[in-house]
């Protein structure tokens, strides 16, 4: 759980030169074999997958999922440089963009890029744009605002439990959720709103771990489903909602919400409470 490992290693210390209590950093030289790899970068975590952008030619870019496996290090005498396995979706001799990591504080444009490459590409039947009675996108209105707060108070408080390596506020989620569905019976009737609804509440119910690893995990389930509900409706509140991404969180969606920008990391907790990308405010809060 804290990515650590005790190992004995020994050495000859002839004028004892080393002593207990002492530091070292140890270099181990593995011969990992022969893969496709590509630099880290490169690559773009966007929850459960990795995304990586492909030279078409003629200055396009194709956004492509990938899968990774491991990460390493390797060192010359140029330096250090980091790199991911490629398991599945790249070929050898396929250029990407090596510096990607300048689109991971606006996801709006990771999704605006694969938005494009669906429309022009030529196995995908272009479809008409939605009319404004087809989109789901609306307001909550001013008398779900105390439920949401509540849900959001649930929520805030997991967070800063997850934060202090602790798990606690579950069953006061779950209520929460169930308060909005009852207050909200009109919001009901319209379909994508009751599918989204009923998603999170959904993930509250396998929210029940018995370990913090598990919670962890269920907490960034939950936290995805979360954000695609804000992005879809719009809540009156009169605060902004941070996104903010773990790079290192692999075992389920990287992504939670804060009211603050401050970083409180409830995947890596006290072990790296600082580590995170602030993404901004949620766009349909502004």
């Amino acid at each position: 759980m804290k990515r650590t490992t005790r190992v004995r290693i020994d050495l000859d210390n002839p004028e004892d030169q080393l002593r207990p209590g002492m530091f070292a950093n140890v270099e181990l030289k593995i011969d990992q074999g022969e893969g496709l790899t590509v630099p880290v970068d490169a690559v773009l975590p966007t929850g459960s997958r990795s995304l990586v952008f492909v030279d078409r030619g003629s200055g396009k870019l194709e956004p492509r999922f990938i899968q990774v496996g491991r990460s390493f290090t390797q060192t010359d005498a140029s330096g250090e440089a980091s790199y991911d396995e490629v398991l599945e979706g790249l070929s050898e001799g396929e250029r990407v963009v090596s510096s990607a990591n300048f689109l991971i504080d606006a996801e709006s444009r990771i999704q605006g890029a694969l938005k494009t490459w669906d429309d022009e590409s030529p196995t995908k039947e272009k479809k008409s744009p939605p009319t404004p009675a087809q989109s789901p996108k609306m307001s909550l209105g001013q008398d779900a605002v105390p439920a949401f707060q509540s849900i959001l108070g649930a929520y805030e408080g997991i967070h800063e439990s997850l934060a202090k390596d602790q798990i606690d506020g579950v069953a006061a989620l779950r209520g929460a959720i169930a308060q909005l569905i009852s207050l909200s019976p009109d919001l009901m009737k319209d379909e994508a709103y009751r599918k989204a609804l009923t998603k999170l509440q959904d993930t509250t119910k396998e929210f029940d771990a018995d370990n913090l690893e598990d919670a962890r995990a269920q907490f960034g389930f939950f936290s995805a489903d979360l954000i695609a509900f804000l992005k879809l409706y719009p809540t009156p509140i009169n605060h902004p909602l941070y996104t903010i991404t773990c790079p290192m969180w692999k075992e389920s969606p990287a992504q939670w919400v804060q009211t603050t920008p401050q970083v409180k990391n409830p995947f890596l907790g006290k072990q790296m409470p600082d580590c995170g990308q602030v993404n901004g405010p949620l766009q349909a809060l502004k």
